[in-house]
């Protein structure tokens, strides 16, 4: 596990370094501008074409990112020199483009085996083809999404259907790691490269997904691994190291009995309401920002699967959420019953008794005996 865990965190490390450095031309004295992940907002039902979260009108990022490497590279006389090769009719070095661009070849191919393997249960390969980061004009919808300072991509899975007669959508969060390059590279990078691309003819086939995932395992693990060989592996390991609601699915049958489970076990206030939870997540009282076809509650348990997953592999971020949630984990109505019981003595220990007691028995009215002072103990009882 320490040899699975240290190849994840080297491909990590490398991808970052690959992508600041030699895409970004990042240095101590000029930093890359850091990810704001509390600005970020993304509405998945805008499906208007060219559309990903940073045009959404609430995401302020720090800089333009249409613009940045632009100007990066116009500003740095060492920088634009690799681009540049006097004597030439454009001045420009078509070489060092060419170059350029197999580095972002590269940056994207070991963007996309990290994506596979730390998203939680593995994809198979017609379904990373299916990610794109922003809708397209003919009609197809983005899979890169940001949910709550998450970068998720969302796959639609059609395995099952005959027997089910339901499309699954299959949600996978990323750790922040890895997260920040995915917005790190559409940000920064991509409005650099798209100026600069011209089509190579070279397409993104399941031969060279899979050709980068046998190179990656080769140089770190001394073994070439298959979709299907790490598909069978990742649930081995999340069977053996996770909890069972989070562990993954094996392949094949199980998944139309994991179905099968799920509509026996519905929500009982979903059968009191005379329709299943599958249903009530489609229909009933959906957020107006909620993804066309997906249920919030199976989405909190991608969520989960994925970061018991992150914990395991062992990335900062997963760590820290375990911390934050070491006790028993509240639910909602709970922490507002504890805002609302907060509320209520701060209002008492500001009230007026006696002008209270005479608003409501009249103006003739007054405490008895001894009833004024036992009321004042109440007012300072500590707040739970």
């Amino acid at each position: 596990m320490a040899q699975f865990r240290g190849m994840v965190h080297g491909l990590a490390s490398e991808s970052r370094r690959l992508l600041t450095e030699e895409l970004m031309f990042s240095s101590k004295a000029a930093p890359v501008p850091a990810v704001p992940w509390e600005s970020i907002r993304d509405n998945p039902t805008d499906e208007r074409p060219g559309w990903n979260f940073l045009k959404d009108h609430r995401t302020n990022m720090p800089v333009n990112g249409e613009r940045w490497l632009f100007e990066r590279v116009g500003e740095s006389a060492s920088i634009r020199s690799r681009f540049m090769k006097p004597g030439t009719q454009s001045g420009v070095d078509r070489q060092a483009i060419e170059r350029y661009m197999d580095r972002v070849v590269e940056f994207r191919e070991k963007l996309a085996v990290l994506m596979h393997i730390t998203g939680g249960q593995p994809a198979r390969g017609p379904e990373l083809l299916s990610v794109r980061h922003s809708n397209t004009v003919q009609g197809g919808h983005r899979n890169i999404f940001i949910e709550d300072g998450m970068v998720v991509f969302v796959t639609r899975y059609h395995k099952g259907y005959k027997v089910s007669g339901d499309v699954k959508i299959i949600h996978r969060y990323l750790p922040r790691e890895v997260g920040e390059l995915v917005v790190w590279y559409m940000w920064l990078v991509l409005p650099f490269q798209q100026r600069l691309e011209a089509p190579s003819g070279r397409k993104w086939t399941t031969d060279r997904l899979r050709e980068a995932l046998k190179r990656e395992s080769r140089i770190a693990m001394g073994q070439e691994w298959t979709f299907a060989g790490y598909r069978e592996m990742a649930i081995g390991i999340s069977r053996r190291f996770l909890r069972g609601s989070t562990a993954f699915q094996a392949d094949e049958g199980e998944e139309n009995k994991e179905w099968a489970e799920e509509q026996a076990g519905d929500s009982i206030a979903d059968e009191q309401a005379g329709h299943t939870s599958h249903v009530a997540g489609l229909v009933y009282a959906r957020g107006i920002m909620e993804q066309s076809g997906a249920v919030a509650d199976r989405r909190q348990q991608f969520r989960a699967s994925s970061t018991d997953w992150h914990r395991f592999l062992g990335f900062q971020a997963g760590l820290d959420d375990q911390r934050r949630s070491s006790k028993r984990k509240r639910a909602p109505f709970e922490s507002e019953a504890d805002e609302a019981r907060v509320d209520r003595w701060q209002r008492l220990r500001k009230m007026d008794a006696r002008a209270q007691l005479k608003r409501m028995m009249g103006e003739e009215a007054k405490f008895r005996g001894c009833r004024r002072q036992r009321s004042k103990p109440s007012q300072q009882a500590r707040v739970p």
